[in-house]
């Protein structure tokens, strides 16, 4: 089938390109200034913290070519006061209809702007929403690509509005110092939307690892709701607290995670050391670290391991990394 020009009702005026039944992301400058300059833009990334948090690249990007844009925010609520303190957007309440529309953009009567961050995320389908496949592109650019621009690094999201205020008080509470190297592990959380395992651990490896690391004095921070009591080794932090995993992400030196939402975001504002189990599914290019570390031009150090990780196997890395 060869490639067509098509038009929909719900961004009209705006030509998308269709090759074999699928709608290419992009848009020349003349639409762009033609239907999105300064109208008012939503950002729309309802799913889990990943997608919520990256989606802050489109609006970064936005931002580059409109810098008296402001625009909004509509996602998982859950997130709306990491993203205000990140981006300054206001939260609005707007449904999860994204799946709907097969484009990176769609309007209302009103005109305003919707940008589709998780149009073809993880399965692409045609203009007909038929036909879905998977999507082999690393798991951020899936998203980025709906910004309809180029990417640059300098679009990857910041902390610089952060309130710290909540983990300067937890930090205190339990005498602990964020500027040692510590080791963060993140067990499942409530916030992914993905099922992949990148660490398949239990109290069992951690405390084998609380253990060896007590031989280099680095303590071990762990997020989890199969808690640890009584261990002077291991700081245990409050199930699904943002306010106070964030920055334990920003700060670690060592990051383990059972999902890919904390690695991928470690490397995206911070220098962590990344450690992982490694993928061997060929369905699963989408989720794989080093790719999405290639797409982000990430600088950080990354370790993956075949098969499930041995604390013995972190404990050699530690060895040779200090």
């Amino acid at each position: 089938m060869r490639q067509q020009i098509r038009y929909f009702q719900f961004c009209p005026g705006i030509p998308w390109q269709v090759n074999f039944g699928k709608i290419l992301p992009k848009i020349s400058q003349e639409v762009w200034d033609d239907h999105i300059k300064n109208k008012e833009i939503v950002i729309l990334a309802h799913n889990g913290l990943l997608e919520a948090f990256w989606s802050l690249s489109i609006l970064r990007a936005i931002n580059s070519v409109e810098p008296l844009l402001k625009a909004s925010w509509a996602g998982n609520e859950a997130f709306k006061d990491l993203i205000s303190a990140c981006s300054g957007s206001n939260y609005v309440s707007f449904p999860d209809v994204g799946a709907k529309y097969p484009t990176p953009i769609f309007m209302d009567k009103a005109k305003t702007i919707y940008f589709n961050c998780l149009n073809n995320y993880i399965t692409t389908k045609t203009y007909k929403l038929k036909n879905n496949k998977p999507n082999n592109k690393p798991l951020l650019q899936q998203i980025f690509i709906n910004s309809l621009l180029p990417w640059n690094k300098k679009y990857i999201p910041k902390l610089n509005n952060f309130d710290y205020t909540n983990y300067k008080k937890w930090c205190k509470s339990i005498n602990f110092f964020d500027n040692k190297k510590f080791i963060l592990i993140i067990d499942k959380t409530i916030y992914s939307q993905h099922n992949i395992d990148y660490l398949n651990w239990d109290n069992k490896n951690i405390l084998n690892l609380a253990g060896l690391m007590n031989r280099f004095g680095i303590e071990i921070l762990y997020c989890s709701d199969k808690k640890i009591y009584n261990n002077q080794l291991i700081h245990m932090i409050p199930e699904n607290d943002l306010s106070i995993l964030i920055p334990l992400i920003e700060k670690c030196w060592i990051i383990l995670s059972r999902d890919i939402d904390y690695l991928l975001i470690a490397m995206m504002i911070s220098q962590a050391n990344i450690i992982s189990n490694k993928l061997n599914a060929k369905n699963q290019k989408s989720y794989d670290i080093y790719n999405n570390a290639e797409f982000l031009e990430a600088e950080n150090m990354i370790y993956s391991y075949k098969g499930n990780l041995d604390p013995h196997e972190v404990y050699s890395l530690v060895e040779g990394l200090i």
